[in-house]
């Protein structure tokens, strides 16, 4: 028996062969199986995920109505008097320079929005208005019908975004037949607690 007894050894001792681990093997398989599948994974994302959309004409709308808005706010607190009355989609003498968003950069991407489009992103004309259609100073949207006119339903979903979503009340509103506007006075004059002037 005595020759019985060297040919057996304990797991995990070292004979001719070095150490056996047998999970070891299974442990590296199931490692490279992860590694490659993550491999395949990214490369698949890199190759096959679309860029991100640019922003919805709603959200364009709605930044380009803000830009407006402060644009004015500022050039009434430093000139004393709001830009002047224009045909829809003709930018007011000096204005230019406060209807600019805020950041660098801010809009650059897109494209499709300089400073001043004489088109909003919904159709229709931007128009910066005066002491016309019973408001002291308002910048809005004309659907002036050279292009896609959006109906109310559609501009009381900017209203929701702009304002209290309810084109007869609050800041934004429906003035006149395809002719929505944010009254900057008005909210100028409530927000600010300064005089409202023409």
């Amino acid at each position: 028996m005595a020759g019985l007894e060297g040919s057996h050894r304990k797991y995990g001792e070292v004979g001719e062969q070095g150490p056996t681990v047998p999970w070891l093997g299974k442990l590296l398989a199931a490692l490279l199986v992860v590694t490659v599948i993550a491999f395949a994974g990214f490369t698949w994302s890199q190759l096959y995920i679309p860029a991100p959309p640019k922003p919805p004409d709603d959200e364009r709308f709605v930044w380009g109505m803000q830009t407006f808005v402060r644009g004015m706010i500022t050039y009434r607190v430093i000139n004393g008097e709001f830009p002047e009355d224009t045909p829809p989609g003709v930018l007011p003498d000096g204005f230019g320079q406060y209807a600019r968003p805020s950041g660098e950069g801010c809009w650059g991407e897109f494209e499709h929005f300089p400073y001043f489009p004489d088109k909003t992103p919904l159709g229709g004309q931007w128009d910066i208005a005066r002491n016309t259609l019973g408001i002291t100073a308002a910048v809005g949207v004309d659907f002036d019908n050279s292009g896609p006119t959006r109906d109310d339903a559609c501009m009381e979903r900017m209203d929701r975004l702009l304002d209290d979503g309810d084109l007869t009340t609050g800041y934004f509103r429906k003035l006149a037949e395809d002719r929505y506007y944010f009254l900057v006075a008005d909210y100028m004059t409530a927000v600010m607690e300064l005089p409202n002037d023409s």
